[in-house]
This record gives C-alpha cells, sequence and structure tokens, in this order.
C-alpha cells in the first residue's frame, strides 16, 4: 500500500505541473487573441492540446492506482483508508490545490472563449459594413431573405420611388 500512495502522490504532483503550465498557456492564449497573432495562437493552442492529453493520460494513471484492488474507489475514500495521516493530509492539500489550479484554468478559458466571440462579432460588424457598402441593394433584407423595414422608405417599394 506505501509503493501505492508514493505512486499516486508523484501523478498528483505530474498532474499540479501540467495544470500550473496549462494555466501559463492559457494566458499566453489571451495575449496571442489580444495582439492577434495568429501564428502564436496556432502554437499555444496545439501545446494546449499536448497538455490536456498529458492530464487524460495522468487521470486514467490515478485510476489504475485506486482500482488496483477489486472495489473502485474515489481519491477520498483512498486517503480514508491510508494508515499515515499525515500523508493522507498532504495528498488530500495536493487534491485541493489541483482543483483550484483547474478552476482557474477554466476561467481563463471563459475568458478566452469571451474574447474569441467579441472577435467573431467584429468579424460580422465589418463583413455587414462591406456587404452595405458594394452592394447596397441586399442591406434592404434581413438575415431570414425579408424586406426590412425602413424608417426613410416609410412603407414604399422601390418600384413607386423610381417612378
Amino acid at each position: 500500500m506505501q509503493t501505492n500512495v508514493l505512486e499516486i502522490e508523484t501523478v498528483l504532483n505530474q498532474e499540479f505541473n501540467i495544470i500550473s503550465d496549462l494555466e501559463k498557456h492559457m494566458r499566453d492564449k489571451k495575449i496571442f487573441l489580444i495582439k492577434n497573432d495568429i501564428e502564436g495562437l496556432r502554437n499555444v493552442d496545439i501545446e494546449i492540446e499536448r497538455l490536456s492529453t498529458l492530464i487524460t493520460d495522468l487521470e486514467t494513471k490515478k485510476s489504475e492506482l485506486l482500482n488496483k484492488t477489486d472495489k473502485k474507489q474515489s481519491l477520498s475514500d483512498y486517503l480514508n483508508e491510508i494508515n499515515d495521516k499525515n500523508k493522507a493530509k498532504e495528498i488530500f492539500l495536493l487534491k485541493e490545490k489541483i482543483k483550484n489550479k483547474a478552476l482557474d484554468v477554466q476561467k481563463q478559458n471563459n475568458i478566452n472563449a469571451q474574447l474569441i466571440q467579441h472577435s467573431l462579432k467584429l468579424v460580422e460588424q465589418t463583413v455587414m459594413i462591406i456587404t452595405n457598402a458594394l452592394m447596397p441593394e441586399s442591406s434592404a433584407y434581413n438575415s431570414m431573405g425579408k424586406v426590412k423595414k425602413n424608417k426613410t422608405q416609410a412603407g414604399m417599394s422601390s418600384i413607386i420611388q423610381e417612378a
């Protein structure tokens, strides 16, 4: 059991280090989004994907270690069974640090998603402005293909205006 405890602690330490790296890369992604650095964004996304895969692998390894016996148990259940209560407390604190770091990563991911949404809205608005300038007749229709009610038209059709 002692070997298993050390293995689980090692896996958790690795997981914490990787999640810390992931948080750093998520912050870098925010900077690249703000700077509109597509190449930097592509590189950081590749690294984020790699780190996510490593975390998944560590989660699988941790699950295998916890389930070496016939019964399935959570990390909390496992910690309750450890005889060395100091070691159990250390691992519990490490688990909490991982949880908090994962929440920080999630917050940063939400910020990045909002930045991406904002960028998409800017692109859509720019495309609409360009479209309206190049093809003013298309600006008379909404996205459903129906005629927009313009205040300047006041109910007149284009045929009446031309006549």
